[in-house]
């Protein structure tokens, strides 16, 4: 932790036997800040910034998009 608040989350990575979402999505780390701003960190090179829990806008937008779709 630093001293105005702000800390890193470092986040383990994803296991061999993920699912494509699970790959697809997963963070490596999260920034948090004293005043509620998260920046998160995709392992995808992804970032996002949130306020208070919500999205505000991408630092680095992604590549590309992830979809499921269900055939019935």
């Amino acid at each position: 932790m630093f001293d105005n608040g702000t800390y890193i989350k470092e986040l383990p990575p994803v296991p061999a036997d993920a699912s494509e979402f699970e790959k697809a999505t997963a963070l490596f780390s999260i920034l948090y800040y004293g005043n509620g701003t998260e920046v998160m960190n995709y392992r995808n090179g992804t970032v996002a910034l949130f306020l208070n829990g919500k999205f505000q806008s991408y630092l680095v937008p992604p590549k590309s998009f992830f979809i499921t779709m269900t055939l019935v």
